[in-house]
């Protein structure tokens, strides 16, 4: 899964904000259980949103939240895809169709390759 510097840096580039202390929240038994502190904070329901979003700062914390579930999840398949020899891809793009539907594309880009498609400038 992304390590929190990496949701940090996500959250921040998403909202302005690292979002830490609900990132550490989601992940506080990390420590103790290995992958199985899954088993609390990575689902969904409405006492856990409500939750989120009254302690760490309403809907965007909320989306945050979601977002970062997803992408441990999203690299819990990749890391399986390669364990399994399902996919040596380790460029992943997705996002969301004007219609609702997802998009998704996966490609095998080099060291050099991944580093300028996150090559950001200054101007951005």
């Amino acid at each position: 899964m992304p390590n929190w510097k990496i949701h940090f840096a996500l959250s921040k580039k998403r909202t302005e904000e690292t979002f830490e202390s609900l990132h550490k929240w989601i992940d506080e038994n990390k420590e103790d259980v290995g992958v199985n502190h899954r088993n609390k904070n990575h689902y969904y329901t409405e006492e856990l949103r409500q939750h989120v979003f009254n302690t760490f700062g309403g809907h965007e914390a909320v989306s945050e939240w979601l977002f970062h579930i997803a992408l441990d999840n999203l690299d819990t398949s990749v890391t399986n895809d390669w364990r399994n020899n399902v996919s040596d891809n380790n460029f992943h793009k997705f996002g969301f169709k004007d219609n609702g539907y997802i998009f998704y594309n996966e490609d095998d880009l080099d060291e050099e390759d991944l580093e300028d498609e996150f090559d950001v400038s200054e101007d951005e």
